[in-house]
């Protein structure tokens, strides 16, 4: 696996004018393209606040070695708004609304972005995060069985590299035993490493630069 730069543009860099605690951060590596072995990985973002406004989630693939070939979409879906701030989820199995599902292509890299649109003409002033996908083959041996348990998922992910599997794996488990601390430690210490803080109350940000 080759770690190809994408870096990816947080929230708080593209944050609103017109309310600038509204924010998107994408659980994402901070300067590198994040893989899943999967075709149909969950992925994970944070929305500071819930809001009213209109949130467009995209998935664009692009060419061999992330070239911009201006492709369509292979996602585009709106949520009409969020009642709820904090971590979302999106099923590339079951997106929201009436989008279809969506697979992805061994050895594609796909731009996701998320912004959440206040400002109708003016997009650079909408809260917006981005950053970029691949599926690839995990090495044989690190592959556990989805009917493996989450833990042994969790490290099997955790070995090959894959770190919207690993992530998901550890969601999961934290969902299931929601008072285990240590599990909320190690998704803390996964996140810092990639400049995004999650507090005590489970509320995620960017690290400033100057941290």
């Amino acid at each position: 696996m080759t770690d190809a730069p994408a870096k990816r543009v947080g929230g708080a860099a593209r944050a609103c004018r017109a309310d600038p605690e509204l924010l998107v951060s994408l659980l994402a590596p901070s300067a590198s393209v994040g893989f899943t072995a999967k075709s149909q990985p969950t992925l994970y973002w944070d929305l500071s606040k819930p809001t009213n406004r209109p949130i467009e989630i995209t998935l664009t693939p692009r060419g061999e070695g992330g070239k911009d070939i201006g492709a369509a979409p292979l996602l585009d879906v709106i949520i009409p708004k969020t009642e709820a701030g904090g971590v979302q989820t999106l099923s590339l199995a079951k997106p929201p609304g009436n989008q279809a599902p969506v697979s992805l292509e061994p050895g594609v890299q796909y731009d996701w972005v998320v912004e959440v649109v206040v400002h109708d003409r003016s997009g650079s002033d909408n809260p917006t995060a981005a950053t970029r996908l691949q599926r690839i083959k995990a090495p044989g041996a690190a592959i556990a069985p989805q009917s493996a348990a989450l833990e042994d998922q969790y490290e099997a992910d955790r070995q090959s590299g894959l770190w919207y599997d690993m992530l998901d794996s550890l969601n999961r488990m934290i969902d299931q035993d929601s008072e285990n601390a240590g599990l909320r430690q190690i998704r803390q210490t996964l996140l810092k490493d990639q400049n995004l803080l999650e507090d005590k109350d489970g509320k995620i940000k960017e690290i400033p630069k100057t941290q």
